[in-house]
């Protein structure tokens, strides 16, 4: 049986790539994941969506001069890996670093408040901020209040003077309008995740000894498993768990450029370390 980068050497020239050995791939890629990062099931098969339309590129580009291809592989999978983690991680500071737990309580914490002291004395917290600040950091903490135990969030509208029985009110019309994308979040990442490994495990049985009728009946069951996962994936992204811009737009009575515009001055103020400057 010849070994991967004899099948590679074969292949490169070939368009388009034959499926078995882009499998062999994939599945290569997935025993790297799991053994040598600490990439949860989520971000596993979002990395081998995103690396699976690169791969004949990869194969393609690959000349042998003594170096087996799995080595080749690995480097590409380090590097692709750096490319994913990062573009994941400019989309959340872009578009959803509101929405991050982390991010809020750095915000009430350079402004020097302890949210997470369960004894400090709610009456004593507020700051007299400006109602521009307050407006901001309420919206900041409607995007996403479900994150927060009650103590934390009752230190938080003590501090940016909210009574606390009006942000509740807030949170409950919020949760009503997000409760039903939050149910479709979850299904869609169950189905996402039974397809990856159904994907896997095609993937494995190829290897094994089976007839001519068996392995192309695995191939068309890859090739519809790797759509629905593509699909599902990008259907994924497309759902927003966390309260959207317009709707607290709506439930605050202020226009759409408000939210969006305290969120990014924010945004920016904490990235510069120029947040107690707020005016």
């Amino acid at each position: 049986m010849k070994n991967l980068t004899e099948k590679v050497e074969v292949e490169k020239n070939n368009d388009p790539i034959a499926i078995p050995v882009i499998n062999e791939i994939c599945l290569h890629v997935f025993n790297y994941l799991k053994g040598k990062t600490r990439l949860n099931e989520d971000q596993q098969s979002d990395f081998i969506v995103f690396f699976h339309g690169r791969i004949p590129s990869i194969i393609r580009n690959f000349t042998y001069i003594g170096i087996p291809f799995e080595y080749y592989l690995n480097v590409h999978i380090k590097y692709q890996l750096l490319t994913f983690l990062n573009r994941a991680r400019r989309s959340r500071t872009k578009n959803r670093i509101t929405a991050n737990a982390d991010f809020i309580r750095e915000i009430f914490d350079m402004y020097g408040t302890d949210i997470q002291n369960k004894e400090s004395d709610e009456e004593k917290l507020s700051q007299g901020f400006s109602d521009i600040v307050s407006n901001r950091l309420l919206i900041a903490l409607l995007t996403c209040y479900d994150m927060f135990p009650e103590h934390m969030q009752r230190m938080m509208t003590s501090v940016i003077g909210v009574p606390y029985p009006t942000f509740i009110s807030y949170t409950k019309i919020l949760s009503q309008k997000t409760s039903e994308r939050k149910l479709r979040f979850h299904f869609l990442n169950e189905r996402r995740n039974l397809a990856y490994y159904r994907l896997l495990q095609y993937q494995q049985q190829l290897n094994e000894s089976l007839t001519a009728d068996e392995k192309h009946e695995l191939k068309i069951r890859i090739q519809k498993c790797t759509i629905t996962l593509r699909r599902l994936v990008k259907e994924l992204k497309s759902v927003m768990i966390h309260p959207t811009h317009k709707e607290i737009s709506e439930l605050l009575e202020v226009p759409k450029g408000t939210v969006d515009s305290s969120l990014y001055y924010l945004r920016n103020a904490w990235a510069k370390g120029k947040l107690k400057k707020a005016a």
